[in-house]
């Protein structure tokens, strides 16, 4: 699916989404998802995933380990840390709003939607500026949805990203 899709053009964005007890063993895990990162054009990990996949012990080395696959962006959330974004091996960091947040759960899935509406607006990015704004924009979503409790009950309506940026 994955070749279909890229020679048709098609962006190739993973959020690895880790349930390690959802496979046979943490190695079958491991190796599968990284075999797919190969592909990607956008790898979204978080902090924990990252040193569970790159068997690491901090964000540099999990995003060094990463170096070698290639990936175009890769963007590792640290909760209300914000996001390291890296593009073509170039690392920031993107700083987040502060909220008091009441459940983190669907965080991360409003995180890369925003990051995917970016990417389907402005495609994809190709300088750090233009990352920034994607991965602010991303970071924004998911600050928004913390505030709130449940999953998809959590998730903003544009109505309420617009409202809130300008605020």
């Amino acid at each position: 699916m994955i070749d279909m899709a890229k020679d048709k053009g098609v962006i190739i964005a993973i959020d690895a989404n880790i349930r390690p007890l959802r496979w046979s063993s943490e190695d079958v895990c491991r190796d599968t998802i990284m075999q797919f990162f190969e592909e990607a054009d956008i790898v979204k990990v978080t902090d924990e995933e990252l040193a569970f996949l790159t068997q690491t012990t901090t964000i540099e080395d999990g995003i060094a380990a990463l170096d070698a696959l290639l990936v175009p962006i890769v963007l590792v959330t640290v909760g209300e840390n914000g996001t390291y974004a890296v593009l073509n091996g170039e690392t920031m960091h993107v700083p987040t709003q502060k909220v008091k947040a009441v459940d983190t759960t669907g965080a991360g899935d409003a995180f890369m939607a925003g990051v995917l509406r970016d990417v389907h607006y402005n495609g994809l990015p190709t300088t750090p500026d233009e990352l920034m704004r994607c991965v602010s924009f991303g970071n924004k979503l998911g600050a928004m949805a913390a505030t709130k409790a449940g999953a998809l009950t959590a998730l903003p309506c544009y109505d309420e990203v617009k409202q809130w940026i300008k605020e």
